[in-house]
């Protein structure tokens, strides 16, 4: 049983102080060495008189909480922590202050910063985009020539091998635009402008209007398209275009050969004809200056014999009758073209067209004699299958045999001249060739 007249832990503390004040000083003042009380702490509320112990010495209460920090600690500071400094210590949290940081930043903060100088800004495009500007203007520009030469039919120009080489430097900055990240955006559009506006595409646009339209005027001179539209042929003057036959007794003269020939193997070798239903061909001949001439090449029909020939000797013997109706008609001797000891032709071509430099061994003879009333040739082909080792001739043959249906072995003859005038033409032809004299 506690007895309340028994002293207090607390209070044997505060007695022992108060008893040892008393004895080192008179009067109870303190020794001059005793230590100075602790200043208040600022803000903090004197401590009133009440508080006073009856012996005089000063009890001050202990909070329980935070709300006053500092006065813990009032008579002695041996073996206590030192009080903070103003402000708190360096890196230790407070709530509050770390809530009023996220809500504003205080001028003392800003001041405390120190100084960074920034980087300079520098006025206009960064330089990597620089490069996706240049390839943005190269296309534009690029496509704008190229319509310009489309709109004047300028084909020439377009496929001109320096026009293709600007055309890869304009591709080359394209590419180089879409890979660097800051011109990439100005690059695709780049991309873009040249997948539409190219060489190629601009160019088969202008090919294809330039076929459809029959100009290929390009970029000649007037003196260049004059001749382009010359009417006769580069190095026949018009008196020896004039001195030839004409288409027409071309023609008659050609119908009169081959029947003749086709009359004279019958009768010696019991051969039947039969006419290719191809019709004869006339075509304009060039005139030398890029144009087309008023002259024409003749290809007459085809007659072939429905026997196929494999004898060589027999081959032989109507190859030197043809020759004796032609000699008749003022030709030239009827020789083999496909024979190395009497042929022009170089053996190497020889065998690739005929299959063998032996005429024996041949799929193909070929005889011709030029006329020299028409200026033409009359061709006779002899097709032997028996002798094709490859099976090249059979399939060309056969190619033949369905589109025109020509027997595929046996004789064929025809007869082809070149820059004939027609007789309906000598009017115009005249007319035209006064421009050149």
């Amino acid at each position: 049983m506690v007895n309340d007249s028994d002293p207090r832990p607390e209070d044997i503390g505060s007695e022992s102080e108060a008893a040892a004040l008393a004895k080192g000083s008179p009067e109870g003042q303190p020794p001059a060495s005793a230590p100075a009380p602790p200043p208040a702490a600022v803000g903090v509320p004197a401590v009133p008189d009440s508080v006073l112990a009856a012996d005089g010495v000063r009890s001050i209460p202990v909070p329980d909480g935070p709300e006053r920090p500092g006065t813990r600690y009032v008579t002695s500071s041996e073996g206590a922590p030192p009080l903070p400094p103003p402000g708190g210590y360096r890196g230790a949290r407070n709530p509050d202050l770390e809530k009023a940081r996220h809500a504003l930043v205080s001028p003392v903060d800003l001041l405390a910063r120190p100084v960074v100088s920034s980087t300079p800004v520098v006025d206009g495009p960064r330089p990597l985009r620089r490069v996706g500007i240049v390839a943005l203007v190269a296309a534009i520009g690029w496509a704008v020539v190229l319509l310009g030469a489309l709109a004047v039919s300028a084909t020439d120009f377009l496929f001109n091998l320096n026009v293709v080489v600007i055309q890869l430097l304009i591709i080359g900055v394209i590419v180089a635009a879409v890979i660097l990240k800051d011109a990439r955006r100005l690059g695709g559009i780049a991309l873009a402008i040249a997948l539409v506006f190219n060489v190629v595409t601009i160019g088969g646009v202008s090919a294809v209007r330039t076929a459809a339209q029959g100009s290929y005027e390009g970029q000649k001179t007037e003196q260049q398209k004059l001749w382009e539209r010359y009417p006769g042929v580069k190095g026949m003057s018009t008196a020896e275009i004039k001195a030839q036959p004409s288409l027409e007794e071309v023609r008659a003269r050609t119908e009169e050969v081959l029947g003749a020939v086709r009359e004279r193997l019958s009768a010696d070798y019991g051969v039947t004809w039969v006419e290719q239903p191809v019709a004869e061909d006339v075509s304009p001949e060039r005139n030398g200056y890029g144009g087309e001439s008023m002259l024409r090449t003749y290809t007459s029909t085809i007659w072939s014999t429905n026997e196929a020939i494999t004898d060589n000797a027999l081959k032989l013997q109507m190859m030197h009758s043809i020759d004796d109706v032609l000699f008749s008609y003022g030709m030239s001797e009827y020789y083999p073209v496909n024979d190395p000891s009497e042929s022009t032709i170089d053996p190497s071509i020889i065998e690739k067209m005929f299959g063998s430099t032996d005429p024996d061994l041949q799929a193909q003879w070929e005889w011709a004699a030029y006329d020299y009333d028409t200026g033409g040739w009359f061709y006779g082909d002899l097709y032997d299958l028996s002798k094709d080792t490859t099976g090249r001739f059979r399939t060309e043959r056969q190619a033949d045999h369905d589109r025109t249906g020509v027997p595929m072995e046996g004789l064929s003859i025809m007869l082809r001249a070149e820059k004939l005038l027609s007789e309906g033409d000598v009017t115009a032809f005249d007319q035209r060739m006064s421009e050149y004299e």
